[in-house]
């Protein structure tokens, strides 16, 4: 029988996966919640629905619906979340860490950058081991 995770239980599952990671935590924390909220549509950033049946993940741009996937795999799904946050939070750490999280500052992407949000997110999915780092180093996409 097919059990489906409810978005409070994978959120939990969720952080608790995060934890293993050298991430802030409390963004990770707003992050994950941020990713179920009806009412916030960004641009380009998936959107997951729990469904009966399993889990649907929708993107949209400027309010429309241009990609649509659904699975019954919940690894799946929280590979998903874990690709978005992780890359999210890794850029927003480095913002913080090179001081560039104003209007007059910004973090450009040179290749040193580059190499650091890479290497930020290559050490969080060894952290986080199994399955999700298999993947991660394979370069698997779902969406």
């Amino acid at each position: 029988m097919l059990t489906i995770l409810t978005q409070q239980e994978l959120i939990t599952r969720l952080l608790e996966i995060l934890k293993s990671t050298s991430l802030p935590f409390e963004t990770l924390q707003n992050m994950a919640s941020a990713a179920f909220n009806k009412n916030l549509y960004t641009d380009m950033v998936p959107f997951f629905h729990v469904e009966p049946n399993g889990y649907t993940v929708r993107i949209h741009e400027r309010g429309v619906l241009i990609r649509e996937w659904h699975t019954e795999q919940v690894e799946e799904v929280l590979y998903v979340l874990l690709e978005q946050l992780i890359y999210e939070s890794a850029y927003l750490y480095l913002m913080d860490k090179y001081k560039a999280d104003s209007p007059t500052s910004r973090l450009l992407f040179t290749p040193e950058i580059k190499k650091e949000v890479r290497e930020t997110i290559d050490e969080a999915f060894t952290r986080i081991g199994g399955v999700f780092d298999e993947w991660h180093r394979a370069g698997k996409q779902f969406l």
